[in-house]
């Protein structure tokens, strides 16, 4: 692959990514134990991303890829997974255009589910994003997470 195919499938910035995969964090009100499945099909909102699930109802789950970068509302126990790097699309570069592809006609608003299931369509699990300066990715679909300890060590 050349480096101009590289920056193109460049799914999340470089500093995060080691071996092709991506550390995703996730905070839980509850103890889950060592380990839990994240399903999005089972994800509620909470009262600080009520917003974001108001903008389309595509189950997904939010996940970060900087931990101390949570909102103050967000706490509990902090799990994480590997996930690989190039599943996920890059919403900010939008390499393949997909956000022109959701714009409502005549308005300047996104159909977020023409998106999301657009995303899906072109083979990605999820999206890269950042809202108010957070990496954020959410994930379509289902990943076993591991509980992390408080120094973020990844698995």
């Amino acid at each position: 692959m050349d480096f101009k195919q590289w920056l193109i499938k460049e799914s999340v910035p470089p500093e995060f990514v080691s071996g092709g995969r991506v550390a995703l964090w996730r905070y839980s009100h509850g103890d889950r134990g060592d380990e839990y499945v994240i399903d999005p099909a089972a994800a509620r909102p909470q009262p600080y991303s009520r917003r974001d699930y108001m903008l389309t109802k595509k189950p997904r789950t939010f996940f970060y890829l900087d931990p101390s970068q949570k909102e103050d509302l967000v706490g509990g126990h902090l799990y994480v997974t590997q996930f690989p790097a190039e599943r996920i699309y890059n919403l900010l570069e939008d390499p393949e255009k997909l956000k022109e592809k959701a714009y409502i006609p005549n308005t300047t608003n996104i159909d977020f589910d023409e998106l999301f299931d657009s995303v899906q369509e072109a083979g990605y699990d999820g999206v890269y994003y950042r809202p108010h300066g957070r990496h954020v990715v959410n994930l379509f679909v289902p990943v076993t997470a591991k509980r992390a300890n408080r120094k973020h060590e990844t698995l």
